[in-house]
């Protein structure tokens, strides 16, 4: 029995002795590199640039989400249908627990005769690649070129 005990001692020590490196300490954005978010003019139609600096994200590696709403305005601005602008990254490693980060979403595309219309505002999220888990997000205005 005191075997026994010793062992699952052992083991619950163990398992607070392993680091996890997908833990984010204290996300936040970097002062001095801020997410600016700017409509960019494709061939396609317009697209939304995100970039910027995130601090506080530990070792582990991170996948950076850009979601942007989109309308599709007929040409008398009466009747807007909805949709999405989206861009993800693959996998980044931080270095010293910070990312800098430049994602442009598709061009948006609508049916003919309607004339895509991007949002005012962007979404970034920060996710784990190892969890999926959300780390960090932030809402950010989006400026015209």
């Amino acid at each position: 029995m005191k075997r026994l005990l010793l062992v699952l001692c052992a083991v619950a020590a163990a398992a607070f002795v392993v680091p996890s490196s997908a833990l984010a300490v204290n996300p936040h954005e970097v002062p001095s590199n801020p997410i600016i978010c700017t409509v960019v003019a494709t061939e396609e139609g317009p697209a939304v640039e995100c970039a910027g600096g995130i601090a506080g994200l530990g070792t582990g590696a991170l996948i950076i989400e850009v979601d942007v709403a989109l309308a599709c305005e007929t040409r008398s601005g009466a009747n807007r249908p909805g949709g999405h602008l989206q861009a993800t990254t693959e996998p980044i490693t931080p270095e010293h627990g910070r990312v800098d980060f430049d994602v442009t979403t598709a061009a948006a595309e609508c049916p003919p005769g309607l004339n895509p219309v991007v949002g005012e505002e962007a979404t970034v999220n920060v996710f784990s690649a190892a969890t999926g888990e959300l780390l960090f997000t932030t809402t950010v205005p989006i400026s015209e070129p």
